[in-house]
């Protein structure tokens, strides 16, 4: 899930000025952090956040923390019937 977080971050910073999203990974960037933390299970800021964009394919524990979750139904029928096992 690490390599995930630093392959979005890359693909972040590579976007063009116009389109930019201020973020940072967990543990980096400034003081209160960006508007936009990229982290994984081991590695989460405690800061309170207002949105999880998830990327998981089981349930977040730690979704409950947060007042909005946004989670992506996987392509692959198998995966989708799994995510709806687990929700």
């Amino acid at each position: 899930m690490k390599q995930q977080a630093i392959r979005l971050d890359e693909a972040l910073w590579s976007r063009p000025p116009e389109s930019f999203v201020p973020h940072n990974l967990a543990g980096e960037g400034p003081r209160g952090g960006a508007p936009v933390e990229i982290a994984w299970p081991q590695k989460r800021n405690s800061s309170p956040r207002d949105i999880l964009i998830s990327l998981r394919l089981n349930f977040a524990d730690f979704a409950t923390a947060f007042t909005e979750v946004i989670d992506f139904v996987p392509y692959e029928d198998n995966l989708k019937q799994l995510a709806r096992e687990t929700l």
